[in-house]
């Protein structure tokens, strides 16, 4: 059922240019409430969006009216004007002018909520990890409807909304260490069900929204997978550190080499090695940065390490299944989009909108929107879903705000159905949790990095257990902050270097072996503790 997303959802000042802040999700309607003077006479409405441009929402005429392009989303209820079907498109500045008076903006930010789905009674994890290590939090919280349910202070105090029940609500308790503030819902009721939003101040702010659905089904659990980081030749034997450097510029010691690799003071637990290869485990989004080696006196090209959460989408064989990839289109200068999976190429769209399909992709079988650039979806649809299918897809969209995002597809056995039955429904994204267990799926990109800010090859030679088979054909890495151009290498839990495919499973080292181009690798596991949302 549809809701509205109100003014009054958020009301703190976010910046001098705006005052207030609407957070949407994806598909809600929004309500403006009107002032007093804005009610009779003239006036307008103007979307401005991130590249100056501006657009005529409504029109004052002592009723507010749509604009063209708005034709059949805008009305006046009452005291409120109503922005139905809210999309990605629709985010940005709106900016009211009443009988020559221009009042205070107000900002709209539209989010595609993952979703949480549990049995009443069960507790729930909604999802909320982001960056903490050198970002300085100031402030975390979590609101629903317009309401606080529970807001951290710089101190890490905690103080908790009206008519909320601590008993019942928490965040881990060592948040800043683990990059994790995730709320925790206690025994959880049908009266929960909603959108919340998680807010962190801090030096990168983060926003992001989950669903929470109550059924009475109780969900799977699902474990943990380590994950590798390969050592050079170089770093075998002697003496040799590896440090992780954050975008603050701090440093911390993740392994030192005495003949044999030790974790570091914050790491005893995480970093093991293993034959030719250095791992560690378990990572979380504190653990981004670059990786930088230096072994018997010499420096090392550095790796960057990129952590996030993809959604989850479950089908039966023989479905149709659409994976999402919405993202901001408007005013955003799109140059191109692809979907990845395995290292290798699904769809791209260029620029003009011409689309070309990878090797052996089945082209009736995939497409994205026609309308992709109005509706701002990139979505991926796979028609009839066979068993080879299952693994983790990548979308990455090159534009202004440069956007990549991975979802999960697991395919079901297939389920008899009487002949004559009509087409099953495209799924949803799905992510599930129970008492015991939250499911995350953390996808870990590797980049090869370069000093003196170029891009150079990834030569980190392991051994020679594995012979050369395939080479990306991709290159160029550009590793200011987040946005980065790699490729996407992953499958279903499996880790993906350079044309090499190991399962979790298997005890064999990962071998990168020379080439001219830059290297990804991509890695997909399981924890028990859950993004957003990239950021």
């Amino acid at each position: 059922m549809k809701t509205l997303s109100f003014l009054c959802i958020l009301l703190f000042l976010c910046s001098e240019v705006f005052g207030k802040l609407i957070q949407a999700p994806l598909g809600d309607d929004v309500e403006f409430l009107l002032s007093e003077e804005c009610l009779k006479g003239r006036g307008r409405l103007n979307l401005r969006r991130n590249d100056a441009s501006t657009q005529l929402i409504a029109s004052l005429e002592n009723v507010w009216k749509p604009g063209p392009q708005h034709s059949h989303r805008v009305n006046q209820s009452g005291l409120s004007l109503i922005l139905e079907n809210a999309d990605l498109n629709d985010e940005g500045l709106y900016e009211f002018t009443c009988n020559d008076k221009d009042l205070e903006s107000i900002k709209l930010e539209v989010f595609v909520p993952s979703e949480v789905a549990v049995s009443e009674g069960e507790d729930a994890t909604l999802p909320c990890r982001s960056v903490t290590a050198g970002q300085s939090v100031k402030s975390a919280r979590w609101r629903r409807n317009g309401n606080a349910v529970l807001q951290l202070d710089g101190t890490g105090g905690i103080t908790y909304g009206e008519d909320v029940d601590r008993s019942r609500v928490s965040i881990p308790s060592e948040w800043d260490r683990q990059a994790d503030l995730s709320l925790t819902i206690k025994r959880v009721q049908q009266q929960d069900e909603g959108v919340y939003y998680c807010d962190i101040d801090k030096a990168e702010r983060h926003r992001s929204a989950v669903r929470l659905r109550v059924h009475p089904q109780v969900p799977t659990a699902a474990g943990s997978t380590p994950l590798p980081t390969t050592t050079p030749t170089e770093c075998l034997k002697g003496r040799g550190r590896l440090n992780l450097r954050r975008n603050d510029a701090s440093t911390q010691l993740v392994a030192f080499l005495e003949n044999v690799w030790k974790p570091g003071p914050q790491h005893p637990h995480r970093v093991k090695q293993r034959e030719l290869s250095l791992i560690l485990e378990n990572a979380d989004l504190n653990d981004e940065g670059l990786y930088e080696f230096t072994c018997n006196g010499k420096d090392l090209e550095a790796i960057k390490l990129e952590v996030f959460v993809p959604s989850e989408v479950a089908v039966s064989e023989g479905e149709d299944a659409t994976l999402p990839c919405r993202s901001v289109t408007a005013g955003q200068s799109v140059k191109s989009a692809r979907w990845r999976r395995n290292g290798n190429a699904v769809l791209q769209l260029d620029g003009t909108g011409g689309i070309t399909y990878g090797e052996d992709v089945d082209t009736s079988r995939v497409s994205i929107p026609s309308e992709w650039d109005r509706q701002a979806d990139l979505s991926l649809t796979i028609k009839r879903v066979q068993q080879q299918d299952e693994g983790v897809y990548y979308c990455d969209i090159d534009k202004w705000e440069r956007h990549r995002s991975a979802v999960r597809l697991r395919v079901h056995p297939q389920v008899p159905t009487a002949a004559g039955s009509t087409p099953l429904p495209t799924t949803t994204p799905t992510v599930k949790s129970s008492d015991r267990t939250w499911i995350t799926v953390i996808t870990v990109l590797v980049t090869a990095a370069v000093t003196s800010g170029i891009v150079g090859p990834l030569t980190f030679l392991l051994g020679r257990k594995r012979r050369r088979e395939t080479r990306d054909e991709e290159t160029g890495a550009q590793l200011n902050g987040r946005h980065t151009t790699n490729n996407d290498q992953s499958s279903d839990q499996h880790i993906s270097t350079n044309g090499f495919t190991r399962s979790p499973d298997a005890p064999e080292e990962i071998t990168l072996l020379p080439i001219n181009n830059t290297t990804t690798t991509t890695t997909t596991t399981n924890n028990n503790n859950n993004n957003n949302n990239k950021e």
